[in-house]
């Protein structure tokens, strides 16, 4: 297996990664850990000790170092497909 490079990624996470455990800066430049909340909530991610906050306060984000979450296969042939040009 080979090591991914970890990065930042702008705004909120999309799906599926929303729904993973995932680091995030928000804008006031605070950094936590998040997880999606389900879509009958009024705020749209939570922390382990109930912290809830709203999609646009999230500057940026980033999956876990050891996450074995697998991105869908079509989602990384895009990636590629834009990393090509």
């Amino acid at each position: 297996m080979t090591a991914e490079k970890l990065e930042w990624h702008p705004g909120p996470p999309p799906s599926p990664w929303r729904d993973e455990w995932f680091i995030a800066e928000t804008t006031d430049g605070d950094r936590v850990v998040l997880r999606a909340l389900p879509e009958e909530y009024t705020y749209d991610f939570t922390t382990a000790d109930a912290t809830y906050l709203k999609a646009y306060k999230v500057k940026r984000w980033m999956r876990f170092p050891d996450s074995e979450f697998t991105e869908p296969a079509s989602t990384r042939t895009r990636a590629m497909e834009n990393d090509n040009g």
